[in-house]
């Protein structure tokens, strides 16, 4: 599809393809560093485990036409349905935390196209990361959705493509983007105005597909949103603007501490400047008058959307991590224009916008790598899920459980083994060289029975249900992959026994453990 030259844009200034590109490795280096731990120390954040993984294991891929709050979750739905089929359980944890930093750095790397015309890339790119937030946007699938929100303004802002592939690839990203989280629906109007503007093929079919997803999604809102108390309660405007002056303006401004101590006038009054100063330096004549004015519309639409969802007007103390995902596209819009201030005129107005972002940021450094929380060691308890048991495994954030409530089949470990054990990463039981797993049915189906065996030395190990060998086969000191598929088998339980034809070793001259072979990632599907 042929470009459309805009004669009402102005050219951004020029800036070097190189630093924008170093902005995006930077942004995403920081925003690991921001939680080492999501990495270092992988672990299920809230909706990761309670919905994300419960149902993929429920439905599978049919997740993916499973609303929650309202909504469809393209983007997580579709990570947790590739984790499940292309690693061990063990590794989904991590597995949620790169690709959602993979899917972060896209959208940071779509930032520093030559398709979007913006000035201040580098800066644009960084304020992702360096704006002030609790951390809880980054690094997982429960709140990706705030991130993904962002290849929809792309989409309003982004250039026509300049061959056919640039067009599919814009067409995939508003899709995915557009059946992720309810923000094609407040983001339509924008969708609107660019087609208006342009009056363009293009434009139009953007907004033709960016419909069809609002459709969708506000359609799912309209019928299965959860309703809120705090929804039918009288607005209170003062509080309201209170709330949004401490979270948008206060707390990266002065850091959460002195946010906090402020007095109640202040963080409106700190709002109501900022908000006007920018209102009035988008709407004045200017070449980059139609970007900001497109961004404030986007920063108003997101925040009525988001407070009449979350209504903080009503709540009845004030801190900085309640809610905070709910603020952090606003956050990042707000920081955007100001930026863009950063050469306003006169000269001494424009060193002092950026003396302040410059203070804002030193002023939130202490906060900036979030502190680890809890190790609940997931390779510990994750087994359970592998087995098919059910199991209460404890995930992030601090005191939340995931309630995983087993399949109809599963595996459980029988008589013969040593307790299990732990190095870090990984887990296994050894057994002195007879011991005997189970299968617990609690319907009729053929079995797929998985594991993997070592030996202590070489030695043959033998599976038999009942007086039928089911598998037979050759271990060393190396992991070995074990499969077995079973027949249906009655309700009820089927003991499969594991022998060694070699006798056990004594582990060593301190310990008395006689071992055999170790059973290790023991799973039934």
């Amino acid at each position: 599809m042929a470009a459309v030259a805009d004669p009402g844009l102005v050219p951004a200034e020029p800036r070097s393809a190189r630093v924008a590109w170093a902005a995006v490795a930077a942004a995403a280096v920081l925003m690991v560093l921001t939680k080492p731990w999501a990495v270092t120390q992988p672990q299920l954040w809230a909706e990761d485990g309670s919905v994300h993984l419960l149902d993929n294991e429920t439905y599978g891929v049919g997740a993916l036409l499973h609303p929650y709050r309202g909504y469809l979750h393209t983007w997580p739905r579709l990570i947790a349905w590739l984790a499940g089929r292309t690693t061990d359980v063990a590794h989904w944890p991590l597995f949620y935390s790169v690709a959602a930093l993979l899917v972060a750095t896209g959208i940071f790397a779509r930032l520093a196209s030559p398709r979007l015309d913006l000035p201040a890339k580098p800066g644009l790119i960084i304020a992702f990361v360096l704006a002030a937030n609790a951390g809880e946007t980054f690094l997982n699938l429960t709140n990706l959705h705030w991130l993904t929100s962002f290849f929809l303004l792309q989409q309003v802002l982004i250039a026509p493509p300049r061959h056919r592939w640039e067009g599919v690839a814009d067409g995939v990203l508003l899709v995915l983007a557009g059946l992720t989280g309810p923000f094609v629906v407040v983001f339509l109007p924008l969708f609107v105005w660019r087609w208006w503007r342009e009056r363009s093929r293009y434009a139009l079919t953007v907004l033709l597909v960016a419909a069809a997803c609002a459709a969708v999604q506000g359609l799912l809102v309209a019928e299965t949103g959860p309703h809120f108390a705090p929804q039918a309660q009288p607005l209170q405007p003062a509080m309201l603007w209170h709330v949004l002056g401490l979270r948008l303006v206060a707390w990266p401004l002065l850091g959460g501490r002195l946010a906090l101590a402020l007095p109640a006038p202040v963080p409106a009054l700190m709002l109501a400047a900022v908000v006007g100063g920018l209102g009035w330096a988008a709407f004045r004549p200017h070449p980059r008058r139609r970007r900001r004015l497109e961004v404030l519309a986007a920063l108003g639409l997101i925040i009525a959307a988001c407070m009449y969802r979350l209504r903080p007007d009503t709540w009845v103390f004030l801190e900085l991590e309640n809610g905070d995902s709910y603020f952090y596209i606003p956050r990042v819009l707000l920081a955007w224009l100001v930026i863009w201030q950063f050469d306003t005129r006169p000269a001494a107005v424009a060193w002092l916008i950026r003396g302040a972002c410059v203070a804002g940021v030193l002023l939130n450094a202490g906060d900036f790598i979030k502190p680890a929380p809890p190790n609940y060691e997931w390779r510990l308890h994750c087994g359970a899920i592998r087995r098919g048991q059910a199991a209460n495994i404890p995930i992030l954030p601090e005191g939340w459980i995931l309630l995983y409530p087993g399949r109809p089949v599963h595996a459980e470990l029988g008589t013969g083994w040593y307790a299990e054990e732990f190095d870090g990463r990984k887990t296994w039981n050894w057994s002195a060289g007879r011991a005997t797993l189970r299968i617990v049915a609690q319907d009729s189906r053929e079995v797929r029975l998985h594991f993997a065996l070592r030996g202590w030395g070489a030695r043959q190990v033998t599976a038999r249900v009942g007086d039928t060998v089911v598998w037979r086969g050759a271990i060393d000191s190396e992991q070995r992959e074990i499969q077995i598929m079973l027949p249906a088998r009655p309700v009820g339980t089927t003991e499969i026994e594991l022998s060694s034809d070699v006798p056990g070793e004594k582990e060593d001259s301190k310990n008395r453990r006689v071992l055999a072979f170790a059973l290790y990632r023991l799973g039934v599907d």
